[in-house]
């Protein structure tokens, strides 16, 4: 922001705890087929779309619990370093799952269920961001059972722009 002779650069804090954020302390993720290589998912009733199946498109099946997800493993360093600094920039534990605003190439709008591999509490491989559409129509899901809370079905396509949820809403499990 810049008015006559006042220029407001990022990291300025104001009196009363204001600050403006510049891009690397955004918590805001944005994820393209570029981002990840290897994929995955875990549980039934995600499938990829292709022939062969491709790392941007999948589809989420009626009936699909949230313990049911894709997973993505970071191309490189650079890029499971900016997801650790935006779960960080988010205020978010990487040992636990958040609920996330996405919006998706194809898809529209929803709230995701979002979870990094960390060195704490998931054992296995910390370069994994795993991530599902969920059925904010089912009351509760804020706190419900992963294995009993439903997905929202459809078709998702990368690239996906996420957004920290508010309120904060940490699920439970820390990684399913």
């Amino acid at each position: 922001m810049s008015a006559t002779g006042i220029h407001l650069l990022s990291g300025i804090q104001f009196s009363g705890g204001s600050t403006i954020l510049g891009d690397d302390a955004s918590p805001n993720i944005s994820i393209t087929p570029w981002d990840i290589t290897n994929r995955g998912s875990s549980g039934s009733g995600v499938t990829y779309v292709g022939n062969p199946p491709t790392l941007d498109s999948w589809t989420v099946d009626p009936g699909t619990v949230i313990a049911s997800s894709i997973y993505f493993e970071a191309t490189n360093a650079g890029t499971l370093a900016d997801w650790y600094a935006k779960f960080s920039n988010a205020g978010f534990d990487p040992d636990f799952a958040y609920a996330w605003n996405a919006t998706w190439a194809t898809g529209g709008s929803t709230v995701v269920r979002m979870a990094i591999g960390s060195n704490g509490t998931y054992t296995g491989d910390p370069n994994l961001m795993k991530i599902i559409p969920i059925d904010t129509t089912v009351s509760g899901w804020e706190v419900a059972d992963p294995f009993t809370t439903l997905a929202k079905p459809g078709t998702y396509n990368l690239p996906v722009a996420l957004t920290p949820y508010i309120p904060t809403t940490q699920m439970t499990y820390n990684w399913y």
